[in-house]
């Protein structure tokens, strides 16, 4: 945070460490433990949907008082990791840039205004009577990528992988739903489960390489590498699963992630209960022709940006894991004394 100063919702609690004895770090990591988490969880207060866990509960919590040298060992885990999260934004940013220096200026979003359409160049010609779909800066968006230098193309059937899959009940999967998609094409922790026990719409298949993108409205930013470590894992319906011999994944992931796709992307959902884009509303959504070297440029970047994320969830996940074993060997203490 610029000058040590930052703004947060009030659904936070904000908790700062006065006492010298303690490290900010490894107060962090001692609260952020499982077991804790889950006390956390059977305390929270409120109504369905707008449950929170009160300050009140932490202020009771005990921290043990542990040497300051593991605690600054802890601390360098922690800002280590925090080093390396902040390389990957940066990285990420420097693939989106180049994207757009390729791409052009996004055109400004224009006034509002209305238009009138007979039923041929409307209904009978696309489908739609949503007046949304026809606003004019979708027009302005395509006229955009038709203008682009190495022009434009669709998405081929092949390239949507849509086959149903079947889990096996007594078989262990790695399931991956909207929620466990992070803000840089990342995937968070999925959830493990047997076949039987994973919901109705956790029926297709992603392997290394696949890009996932979100088809429902309200949740398009949610798109997503599968890397190799989650290869294959099983993926909500909510997703489509694109594999294209004309994109690289990653330059694939930072196209569909760009402000300019993101406006873009919204022309298309349709439905009145769940809205949402169909395999055949993608086909028609225009993509432009990157040359190779641009994307194997893009490619670089977003690698070394998810190679930078996974080591600082690797710190942080081993700083959690050598306070949860000091603290064992503290209760080990306590016993045979």
């Amino acid at each position: 945070m610029k000058n040590g100063v930052g703004f947060g919702s009030t659904e936070f609690n904000v908790i700062r460490v006065w006492d010298s004895r303690f490290l900010p770090e490894f107060v962090f990591c001692y609260l952020n433990r499982e077991s804790i988490r889950q006390v956390a969880k059977d305390n929270m207060v409120g109504t369905s949907g707008r449950q929170r866990v009160p300050a009140v509960f932490y202020e009771k919590i005990k921290i043990p008082l542990l040497p300051l040298d593991f605690q600054e060992h802890i601390a360098q885990l922690v800002k280590t990791a925090h080093a390396f999260l902040e390389q990957s934004k940066a990285l990420y940013k420097e693939a989106q840039g180049l994207l757009e220096q390729e791409l052009g200026t996004p055109p400004k979003a224009p006034p509002k205004e209305h238009q009138i359409k007979s039923l041929k160049e409307s209904f009978l010609s696309t489908g739609r009577l949503d007046a949304e779909f026809y606003q004019s800066k979708y027009a302005q968006i395509e006229d955009l990528l038709k203008n682009y230098k190495g022009g434009v193309c669709t998405l081929e059937d092949f390239e949507i992988c849509d086959a149903p899959f079947e889990p096996q009940p007594n078989t262990t999967y790695r399931y991956v739903e909207l929620a466990h998609i992070g803000n840089y094409g990342n995937i968070l922790t999925p959830t493990e489960a047997l076949g039987a026990h994973l919901p109705t719409r956790a029926r297709r298949l992603a392997q290394s390489g696949d890009v996932l993108l979100s088809s429902v409205a309200g949740s398009l930013s949610r798109c997503a590498l599968v890397p190799a470590s989650l290869s294959p894992c099983v993926v909500s319906t909510g997703f489509f699963v694109l594999r294209s011999k004309r994109f690289n994944p990653e330059t694939l992931l930072t196209l569909l992630k760009s402000p300019l796709f993101q406006t873009y992307l919204t022309k298309f959902p349709n439905g009145a209960i769940l809205s949402a884009i169909s395999k055949s509303a993608l086909k028609s959504v225009l993509l432009h022709k990157i040359p190779a070297p641009i994307q194997e440029q893009i490619a670089t970047f977003l690698q070394e940006s998810l190679a930078h994320r996974q080591e600082a969830k690797s710190l942080l996940v081993q700083a959690r894991a050598e306070v949860e074993g000091a603290l064992s060997r503290e209760r080990e203490r306590e016993r045979d004394h």
